[in-house]
């Protein structure tokens, strides 16, 4: 092994005890109660009810996964059923709460597991799973787990939050106006305000409604990034050192999701609506791929 390699191989190593250490916290903190975060915006649930999946089996499955990552046991397996259970977290906390802020924590972890995915196990030579052959080409099947993932994860929240403002609280007015008008009326043009703010949750509810589908998939994510630019230019107008970091470190991991959806579909983005409604062939025997370029 190569001076190149040896540093490529104890790169991904170290990713994975990153990750297998943040796994096996997740379970510890799911015993000191943190697991569901609290807040105001849940008119469908209480405050206190117990998670949709009980306590101790998510404590398994966290501590499980963290043992087959710190391992290198089967990975692409072990990380598709973390990224999974990252997703069964999501919808849990969304369902709780549209607006708790996963980028501490959930965006972190996947993204570790999804690097390591694309990574494949031929590039970590330090794993019980590893392979003496040379690395290959990510396949196909793998890039399209990879853009499931993505898509379900900040389309999830998008949708969330969107379907929140529309339908669960006191209206888009009153939204665009305590959240747009009133902070940003002495920096911004008003009107401009009026009609972002209005159009605040429309976008989130059609974007994340088309990324969980997995329909105009890059078309859906460059709205979707062209809306955080929005966001993040608010945060800054707030103070680029001063805003609250919470809320622009969401919208900035939020951005990075939607700069990923326009490019991975084109790499591989096989379950979605995109891949049977867009389907064509590409070659002249009649081979179909993927339309991942929608």
């Amino acid at each position: 092994m190569d001076s190149s390699a040896r540093f490529t191989a104890l790169a991904w190593l170290l990713v994975r005890i990153a990750l297998a250490m943040m796994l096996v916290g997740a379970a510890i903190a799911v015993f000191q109660g943190s697991f569901a975060p609290k807040g105001t915006a849940k008119p469908w649930i209480g405050p206190d009810s117990p998670p949709f999946i009980p306590v101790a089996a998510y404590a398994v499955v966290l501590i499980g996964a963290g043992l087959i990552v710190a391992a290198g046991w089967q990975l692409p397996l072990g990380l598709i059923a973390t990224c999974a259970l990252f997703i069964v977290v999501t919808v849990e906390r969304l369902v709780r709460n549209p607006f708790t802020n996963l980028t501490a924590d959930i965006a972190i972890m996947m993204g570790f597991a999804l690097a390591l995915l694309a990574a494949g196990p031929e590039r970590d030579r330090w794993a019980l799973g590893a392979r003496g052959d040379a690395p290959t080409a990510v396949s196909r099947d793998r890039w399209s787990w990879i853009s499931l993932f993505v898509r379900l994860f900040i389309g999830g929240i998008f949708f969330a939050q969107g379907f929140r403002n529309l339908f669960l609280g006191k209206g888009v007015m009153v939204f665009a106006e305590r959240l747009y008008v009133t902070p940003f009326r002495d920096t911004m043009p008003e009107p401009l305000l009026w009609i972002m703010g209005v159009s605040n949750p429309f976008v989130q509810f059609g974007v994340g409604l088309l990324l969980i589908a997995g329909l105009f998939t890059r078309s859906a994510a460059t709205v979707g990034a062209l809306f955080l630019l929005s966001i993040i230019f608010g945060h800054l107008m707030e103070g680029a050192l001063t805003a609250p970091s919470r809320m622009r470190d969401a919208g900035t991991a939020n951005f990075i999701a939607m700069i990923s959806l326009m490019l991975l579909p084109s790499l591989g983005n096989r379950w979605s609506l995109d891949a049977l409604v867009f389907r064509r062939s590409t070659a002249p025997q009649g081979a179909v791929r993927d339309a991942g370029d929608r």
